[in-house]
């Protein structure tokens, strides 16, 4: 896997999901906790790779989940 992200101008992109599901009649989200913020799944995307991909990767590692 390449680590170069990509650039666009003097910013480097990231991409991430909002996962969300029906569970017990109600809708539920899955944020998780950075130190002392709550925040989705997300992460910068590599210099070969498409926000769906980066965001499907950083998912995966974050949560586990690959099934989106």
């Amino acid at each position: 896997m390449d680590s170069e992200f990509k650039p666009v101008g003097n910013k480097i992109l990231s991409s991430g999901v909002v996962p969300v599901r029906f569970a017990l009649g109600d809708w539920r989200l899955l944020i998780l906790r950075h130190g002392q913020r709550w925040d989705f799944p997300t992460g910068v995307i590599n210099i070969h790779e498409d926000a769906q991909a980066a965001a499907q990767r950083e998912t995966l590692a974050a949560t586990g989940i690959s099934d989106l």
